[in-house]
């Protein structure tokens, strides 16, 4: 058991280096890589312990993430963590980090498998109804309604791909964004998702042919002053110096 934990220990702290290196901008993958082994002679010395399976559902999560930002598949990856997520819960179901971080696993792998032409919209519902057990326990936890209030406006997103009604699902993310900015005001990923998301209601109703400068107005307010921190987020912001 010592070793197991030795083995632990060092895959944190690889996992660790990592998201330093992710944070430089430098290719982390090595790092997550090691971590992952590390974490699975952990797991082989010290089997049915919910620390390994978090830890190496993190590092999994890592890798995807760096995949999907090289361009590659990611979802082998995510699916691994899910399953790490998945026997941690089994072993404690009333860890709500864990139910955070599979719901935001299952939200990524939707996004994957939509940019792949694949149906996410029962992934985006899987990845809500994790949160919406994280938040039935902790209706506190800014975290999960951050979370999810993303997977809203992805779901929403996915239905509106198909021709359905989008409104519903973005209102429901505009709502969870801003519970969530109200418990933590200087949230700079928060603020982004919020003004992507005005930007895109805004456009919406601007189709409709109604006014779209209220939301535009907040989507505007959302933007100023906070780092662009998501992948996705140049071209809005391209879009708000034009317009403003």
């Amino acid at each position: 058991p010592g070793d197991g934990q030795a083995h632990n220990n060092r895959g944190i702290v690889l996992g660790a280096l990592g998201e330093t290196l992710r944070s430089r901008g430098e290719d982390p993958r090595e790092h997550f890589r090691m971590a992952i082994a590390d974490f699975t002679e952990a797991e082989r010395r010290m089997p049915g312990s919910v620390e390994v399976y978090n830890n190496r559902a993190s590092s999994w999560g890592g890798l995807a993430d760096m995949l999907a930002a090289s361009g590659a598949d990611p979802r082998e990856a995510l699916r691994k963590s899910i399953a790490d997520l998945d026997a941690a819960m089994g072993l404690r179901p009333d860890h709500l980090d864990a139910l955070l971080n599979r719901g935001n696993a299952k939200r990524k792998l939707a996004e994957a498998d939509a940019a792949r032409g694949g149906d996410a919209e029962s992934g985006y519902a899987a990845a809500i109804s994790d949160l919406d057990r994280a938040l039935a326990a902790k209706p506190d936890f800014a975290a999960a309604l951050s979370s999810r209030g993303v997977a809203h406006w992805r779901h929403g997103e996915a239905v509106g791909a198909r021709g359905g009604d989008p409104g519903p699902g973005l209102e429901r993310a505009t709502q969870d964004l801003r519970a969530a900015l109200a418990m933590r005001p200087r949230d700079a990923t928060s603020w982004t998702y919020l003004g992507i998301l005005e930007w895109s209601r805004a456009e919406r109703v601007a189709g409709a042919g109604e006014d779209a400068r209220p939301l535009l107005g907040e989507a505007r307010a959302a933007n100023q002053g906070q780092m662009v921190r998501y992948a996705g987020a140049a071209e809005y912001a391209g879009h708000f110096r034009d317009l403003f």
